[in-house]
């Protein structure tokens, strides 16, 4: 059964290659661009999420408020968030979401796999 992740994050290019290097490693992927339009997307078409992968900030509401409301409606699934903040933004979303697993910006396709396996396992 393929395991399903959640990409949000605003910036187009970023999401797209993050969608890509998941669907080949075997992932069903689905890609928001908003903490809204993913709260309504699933609002009207409930998924099974595995694993929620957030940037940290995000137009509208921030990564980290998102996680919280998603962890409402999806309290079994992993959140993980992305961000070129570096440590800073790492220690604060450890105080806030505890729990989540951080992958810094840039990162390359083995750091993308290796990060989602370890928030999956």
């Amino acid at each position: 059964m393929k395991r399903t992740v959640y990409v949000i994050d605003d910036e187009r290019a970023i999401a797209s290659l993050m969608e890509a290097l998941l669907l080949e490693e075997n992932y069903e992927v689905l890609v928001s661009h908003s903490g809204e339009e993913a709260l309504a997307e699933l609002a009207e078409h409930p998924h099974q999420v595995d694993l929620f992968l957030l940037d940290v900030v995000l137009p509208g509401i921030s990564g980290p408020d998102l996680a919280q409301e998603l962890r409402k409606r999806s309290p079994d699934a992993a959140v993980m968030f992305t961000s070129g903040h570096g440590e800073g933004a790492k220690l604060a979303l450890k105080r806030s979401n505890p729990g989540a697993t951080f992958l810094a910006k840039p990162f390359d396709a083995s750091d993308l796999t290796n990060a989602v396996e370890s928030a999956l396992a």
